[in-house]
């Protein structure tokens, strides 16, 4: 019946001062997100995501105009220069839309 504090030791390991950065491929384009969540492409600047604030992330050209983004070996998304739009993975995904009659599963309720 000992307090956590009393049970704790504290670890032996020693904690890095700073986390190495990923080292993307040597043909990836890689892009530091701004304080605003924003890269910039080409002189343009593309809305990415407010939770990567200044850390990197690469691009990989798939098609004239089109890159694939990965943050470290995360897939995040697929940006359209032309566009200057992304197109997430869940966009990328093709869903099956199966229409479902409710009203036909409901019994009349018997008085």
């Amino acid at each position: 019946m000992k307090r956590p504090a009393e049970m704790h030791q504290a670890s032996i390991r020693l904690m890095q001062e700073q986390i190495q950065t990923y080292a993307y491929p040597a043909h990836y384009l890689v892009r530091r997100v701004s304080r605003a969540g924003t890269i910039r492409m080409f002189h343009k600047q593309i809305l990415v995501n407010s939770t990567l604030l200044e850390d990197y992330m690469g691009l990989e050209e798939v098609d004239d105009g089109v890159s694939d983004m990965f943050f470290y070996f995360y897939h995040n998304g697929r940006y359209e220069l032309q566009t200057n739009k992304i197109h997430d993975i869940v966009s990328m995904v093709p869903l099956s839309m199966r229409r479902v009659d409710h009203a036909s599963r409901v019994q009349p309720i018997s008085r």
